[in-house]
This record gives C-alpha cells, structure tokens and sequence, in this order.
C-alpha cells in the first residue's frame, strides 16, 4: 500500500526497493517469497512481522553473556569491533534500539576482548559506567590504536599468532605456491632421494633355472652358489673334526728305573 511518512510519499515501489535494500540474508529471501501478501501491509505492520519472525529469542543474560565472551577478529579494527558489540548489546532494550546501559555494556566487552593485555591500562583512563559511553569508547580506540601504532587490522601473517602467540601452519594455498626459479620443478627432473631404496617387484618373474616364479635365473644362481658354499664349508668343518688327535708317546721302562734311582739317591 502506497503511505505518506513524514511528508514522504513512498510508492509500492518504492517501498520493496527499501526494503531489498534494508534486509540481508534470511530476511531478504522471507520477504521475496511473501511479498505479494505483504505488499498491502503498512510499514508498520511489516516491522512488527519482521521483528516477529526474526527478533532476538535469547534472554537478557544470555546477551550479556555473549557480549562479555565475544573477541576481536583478527581482520576487523577496533572501531568496528565496537560496532559489532554495540550491535549485540543493543539486544538487551525492548525494542532493539542502542541505550546507554546497552553501550556501557559493550564499552565493559570492548575494554576486556580488544586486547586484553592493555585491559587494565585501559581501564585506568576510561570509566566503565559512563553517561557517554560512546565518548568513552572513542578514548579507548585511540588508546589502544596509540599503543599498537595501527588501527587494530592485523596483516596475513601477523593474524596466525593472534591471541595465541603460536603460529599455525600454512593453508594449503601457501603450501602449493610456484617452486622458485633453478630448482627441480617437473617431477621427471627431481633429484633422487639418496637415502630411499627403490626395489624391483620380481612377484611375476618366472626362473629359468628351475622354472618357479618370484625369482630370476640370476637370483637362483647366486642362490645355488651359496648353498654349495654351505655345504663345503660344512663337509670341510666334518672332515677337520674327523682327523685323529696326536697323542704323547708312552715313557719306557728305562726311564721308569733312572727316575726312581734319582729319587733313592742319597743327598
């Protein structure tokens, strides 16, 4: 239905234009499928349908929580982290709208999740409990913005170790970048590995010795060679053992008779 808004005249028209414009997401695609019966709806009779069907199902402790608990992203600066907590804890009024109390809760979320190691410098110049908690929340943008000498954006790399202090390893784009120039770069021309072993799969050779597979004539010649050098090996050790052990000769009887004559000998 066509309305005038504050001695605005607003068409059909120019209404769906407004609110394409206005909705993302979920919303954009609910109000394209109902859009012929909602047509004729005012806008505010489309508000309260959109609020109904999209408003904030958590409680007020619930959001309070979430803001408390919500960190920076490594790839938003400080002033639109503020943004995103004002735009959370605006969730805790009636009707959705940012009040002071809302913005003195996003101010307490900022001060702990922005950088948490400044927490309590931050907290030495800044009240928490502020009747501008937007002038308040200013001061500790530039603070913190003074203190990092940027304005909170982290580079690629510099992202890896945020908050954590380890850096993770490489996505698999870093991973599968060009070689540099002079190095091995088709897999026919890589250098072989010195230390690894390429062994031949004889599984389908067939000897033509002895005519079994698995093996060559080769591999059963060297085989046979050295089981004969067992065997004369063995057949040597035998015959070694088998040879008669020289013994002392047996001492006569003469020699019985001048021994015992030494002994009866008187000194």
């Amino acid at each position: 239905m066509e309305e005038d808004i504050h001695g605005v005249y607003l068409s059909e028209a120019a209404k769906d234009a407004l609110f394409f414009r206005s909705l993302t997401g979920h919303a954009r695609d609910w109000y394209r499928a109902n859009k012929d019966t909602l047509r004729s709806r005012s806008l505010e009779t489309l508000g309260r349908r959109l609020k109904r069907e999209f408003g904030n199902r958590l409680t007020r402790l619930q959001v309070c929580e979430l803001v408390a608990n919500e960190h920076k992203k490594p790839s938003e600066t400080y002033h639109q982290f503020s943004l995103r907590l004002r735009a959370m804890a605006a969730a805790t009024s009636p009707n959705g709208s940012e009040t002071v109390e809302s913005n003195n809760l996003a101010l307490s979320g900022f001060l702990v999740n922005a950088w948490n190691r400044h927490t309590d410098a931050l907290r030495m110049v800044v009240r928490e409990d502020s009747d501008d908690p937007l002038r308040e929340m200013d001061r500790a943008i530039r603070r913190l913005c003074a203190l990092a000498k940027h304005h909170g954006a982290l580079p690629v790399r510099s992202a890896q170790t945020f908050n954590t202090g380890k850096r993770i390893a490489p996505d698999s784009a870093s991973r599968d970048r060009a070689p540099k120039a002079g190095k091995y770069n088709s897999s026919s021309d890589r250098k072989p590995n010195p230390g690894k072993i390429t062994r031949k799969d004889y599984s389908n050779a067939r000897c033509g010795e002895c005519g079994e597979y698995g093996h060559t004539t080769g591999y059963h010649d060297t085989f046979v060679r050295r089981q004969q050098g067992s065997a004369r090996a063995a057949s040597s050790m035998v015959a070694t053992m088998q040879q008669p052990v020289p013994t002392a000769p047996a001492d006569s009887e003469e020699d019985d008779e001048q021994a015992r004559t030494v002994v009866n000998e008187p000194i």
